[in-house]
């Protein structure tokens, strides 16, 4: 999706796209830093590519991404 609306409009599209790639996926927080008002959460991605993507075919492999 080259140009998404903002908001819950163009981000419906994205996450479903990533949950029909990736069927397993889920999000383990790691940690979280709160600093003068402000929250940073450390997660990690894991799932198994097993759908297509735009550009990729599925090909049943383990992801595992750091996400801030």
């Amino acid at each position: 999706m080259p140009n998404p609306p903002p908001g819950l409009d163009g981000l419906k599209p994205i996450v479903a796209a990533t949950r029909d790639a990736f069927p397993d996926l889920h999000y383990v927080i790691e940690s979280i830093v709160i600093s003068d008002g402000h929250v940073a959460i450390h997660t990690r991605m894991q799932g198994t590519h097993r759908g297509d993507t735009v550009s990729v075919t599925g090909v049943d492999f383990p992801l595992g991404l750091n996400v801030i």
